[in-house]
């Protein structure tokens, strides 16, 4: 109601009128200010898009030989634990067996990718190395770089697992050469006195096709160590042998038990200063007891027959010169002589160095050099002749292990150093059990050489006369008038017993007496003279009746039979 009143009065009382200007718009020619927004944003989109494509780094293809953890998109590619690149697309080769994965790599990064870069999945793994990829139950699976300079590519194989190495790891590569693989394998480690120095990194057949070559890797400053005359052999955690000399127990590291192991070690006569060079190789030992044997250059094979079993006796059996190992067996075989009897040949190898003095090494050494028939052998031909034998001991009872002894046997036949065959032939004697053997079949044979029936009947014949003597009466009545006799002799001996010792009581008293009527007479009268000879006859007899009865004492049965005599025997 107020609003109308409120118009009404405005219609009567209207507004006083304002006279306004005129505005005039004109029109300008060309583009608009406005254009130029779009324009400029048009400008920094191109340059985004230029500077995102020129800061990208390359794309890569990785071959897989399967997909399990990655994720396109998400999938990382990380070196050092830093994010170098990322998973772009996954999809399967074209034959299906395989999963081809292309990553961007970091344009700062692109020079480092060459045909020695390593590519490979890390996740978590648990083996006899340890426990790896822990990392990845957080962050998830990724890639894991090992960059390599050398000719560019952009086409990878990724390792089924990680490179126990990275190619910029300063050190040496050597090739090691052995007959068998055994426990050994990637990741092996190499100790040096007991350090950890290196490690395996693989193994493959050698192109002969008869040895394995191990590539190994030492890292620096120790590769310095491997010099030209270094010596390698395996080692493992736990070895235990039993050996002619007894239990041998050696330890080393638990790696070394899991995963096998190979120590080296150089000569301390080796040139300082002279490392071995990239790539070397280097003959593998089986054990330290290998490495020392193979110090002893100089070896000659002889060759010994036995006739008795070998068995305990093995290729690689030592060979001593009391107590002192001279050499090693090198083959068993079996073969039969023309007349068809088998023997056993062994082959032995034996080290001069061990027995010559330096002159005559020095002496052997120019006459091996020269090549003159049998002079290497003389100083075996010396010890043959000498009494030199081999002979075949037992070197532990536990295990029944067999050795070779040799040593001198100076009550063998003479004999010499055997030639003609393949090598020297050293004469050789049966063991102890083989001798007694022999000793007990002689003497077997002996007794069946023996007349035993004749034997037989004539020891009946003597015991049926000694029973017809026994049964006789006139025996009988010569031992019953024997005992009276026997019996005088007892008294006999006994009044000798009780008498002789009062005899002798009663010289010395006279003794006594005379040796004071002597002490009264004149020195050198004629009576002194005679007193003097009777002491002298008088203490003679003394002695003679004590003695007399010192022995009766002992041997009554005298009075019988006389003095050194014994019933039954003859004199």
């Amino acid at each position: 109601m107020n609003q109308d009143h409120d118009n009404t009065e405005l219609r009567a009382n209207p507004p006083p009128r304002v006279e306004t200007a005129e505005i005039l718009v004109e029109k300008r020619r060309g583009l608009s200010i406005i254009w130029l927004i779009p324009l400029v944003a048009a400008v920094i989109g191109l340059w985004l898009v230029y500077k995102t494509f020129s800061e990208r780094g390359p794309l890569i293809s990785i071959i897989f030989q399967d997909a399990v953890g990655l994720e396109a998109g998400k999938t990382k590619v990380r070196y050092k634990a830093l994010d170098v690149g990322e998973v772009e697309t996954i999809r399967l080769s074209d034959d299906l067996s395989r999963v081809m994965v292309q990553a961007r790599i970091h344009k700062e990064l692109a020079d480092r990718l060459g045909e020695t870069t390593q590519f490979w999945l890390v996740q978590p793994q648990i083996g006899l190395r340890g426990v790896t990829g822990l990392e990845t139950l957080v962050s998830g699976t990724y890639i894991g770089v090992a960059f390599g300079g050398a000719k560019p590519t952009r086409q990878f194989t990724a390792l089924t697992q990680a490179p126990l190495i990275a190619p910029d790891t300063p050190g040496r590569q050597y090739v090691l050469t052995a007959d068998r693989l055994g426990s050994l394998g990637a990741g092996s480690p190499i100790y040096f006195r007991g350090v950890q120095v290196g490690e395996i990194l693989g193994s493959e057949l050698a192109p002969d096709m008869a040895t394995i070559q191990l590539h190994s890797f030492v890292r620096a400053p120790h590769d310095d160590l491997v010099r030209r005359d270094s010596r390698f052999w395996r080692v493992s955690g736990l070895d235990v042998s039993l050996t002619s000399q007894g239990l041998d127990v050696k330890m080393q590291s638990l790696a070394a038990l899991a995963l096998g192991g190979v120590s080296f070690d150089t000569p301390s006569q080796s040139q300082p200063g002279v490392p071995s060079e990239e790539g070397a190789h280097f003959p593998l030992y089986d054990s330290l007891a290998s490495v020392q044997a193979a110090g002893i250059v100089t070896r000659n094979p002889f060759l010994l027959y036995f006739n008795g079993s070998v068995r305990g006796l093995s290729a690689g059996a030592p060979v001593e010169f009391r107590g002192i190992q001279v050499g090693t067996v090198a083959s068993v075989t079996l073969e039969f002589d023309p007349a068809g009897q088998p023997r056993i040949p062994v082959v032995i190898d034996l080290e001069p160095d061990r027995f010559l003095t330096p002159e005559e090494q020095e002496q052997y050494q120019a006459a091996a050099q020269a090549q003159t028939p049998h002079i290497p052998h003389v100083w075996m031909e010396k010890l043959v002749r000498a009494g030199l034998r081999a002979q075949l001991q037992t070197g532990s009872l536990l295990t029944g292990q067999l050795f070779v002894a040799l040593d001198f046997h100076p009550d063998s036949p003479r004999a010499q150093l055997i030639y003609g065959g393949r090598y020297p032939e050293i004469p050789t004697v049966p063991t102890g059990l083989e001798a007694i053997e022999t000793t007990v079949v002689a003497v077997l044979e002996n007794l069946k050489k023996l007349p035993l029936d004749k034997i037989g009947n004539e020891a009946a014949a003597a015991m049926q006369n000694a029973s017809r003597l026994l049964g006789d009466p006139g025996l009988k009545a010569a031992l019953q008038s024997l005992n009276p006799a026997l019996k005088d002799v007892q008294r006999l001996v006994l009044t000798a017993d009780r008498e002789l010792p009062a005899l002798a009581a009663s010289l010395e008293k006279t003794l006594t007496a005379a040796r004071a009527v002597l002490q009264n007479v004149e020195p050198g009268a004629p009576m002194a003279v005679d007193l003097a000879n009777m002491l002298e006859e008088l203490a003679a007899g003394a002695r003679s009746i004590r003695l007399l009865s010192d022995y009766l004492e002992r041997h009554p049965d005298a009075l019988l039979y006389g003095k050194g005599k014994e019933p039954g025997v003859k004199p």
